[in-house]
């Protein structure tokens, strides 16, 4: 079975106060290789992984919504093995949710 955003998780990303953040991850160009790290780290519960290009051939991998960036901040600190793995920064939720949007019609 193809991995799938947890859909309470996808309701409360999409959701969010746009001036709420959240910590972009990385970008994979497979759905497999997003899902290994989400499940290697423990993080599914609290991840958003979306398809995205022109050709829907990326994958977005977010992690978390924050009220402020300080609260961000700190769950981006806690996550030492996949900072210094794949860079991950903090963003305005309100960019990727317009991300989804815009790949994503439904």
């Amino acid at each position: 079975m193809p991995f799938e955003t947890d859909p309470v998780f996808k309701d409360k990303f999409l959701n969010a106060p746009k001036e709420f953040f959240t910590i972009n991850i990385t970008t994979t160009s497979s759905i497999d290789s997003a899902a290994k790290l989400l499940k290697d780290e423990d993080i599914v519960h609290e991840s958003f992984v979306f398809k995205f290009g022109k050709n829907g051939e990326w994958y977005k991998l977010m992690y978390g919504v924050y009220p402020t960036y300080a609260e961000a901040k700190s769950a981006l600190d806690s996550l030492k093995k996949l900072s210094e793995l794949y860079l991950p920064v903090i963003e305005k939720i309100s960019q990727k949710q317009e991300l989804y949007k815009r790949f994503n019609k439904k």
